[in-house]
């Protein structure tokens, strides 16, 4: 009984650290894209959501200063192509966080 105690606190307290840390990172990314951000163009190097299962968004990738970066986009990619280009708005502290601003921007 004390055994099963113990491996169901370890599990919640598991639970709560994973949970602490997704409301951080949302935190920071959502506060560093309410400060200074910089834009360039991204490409659409993955679209998720052809099925059922899976949750609609596209992986897009871009560079700044030489240096590649990549962040999920959620939304309905479905009607563009891999290789298309978007609008990308990123944190001008932390070049990783960033969100697409258009994606219609410019088709190849």
């Amino acid at each position: 009984m004390k055994q099963r105690r113990l491996v169901i606190g370890i599990f919640i307290s598991i639970w709560i650290i994973i949970l602490a840390w997704f409301i951080w990172r949302e935190s920071r990314e959502a506060n560093a894209l309410n400060g200074p951000t910089k834009q360039t163009f991204g490409i659409l190097t993955n679209i998720k959501g052809r099925t059922f299962k899976h949750r609609k968004r596209a992986i897009v990738s871009y560079t700044v200063s030489g240096k590649e970066y990549q962040v999920t986009a959620p939304g309905d990619y479905l009607d563009m192509s891999v290789g298309d280009t978007v609008l990308i708005e990123y944190a001008s502290e932390d070049h990783s966080v960033a969100r697409v601003v258009n994606k219609y921007y410019m088709h190849k």
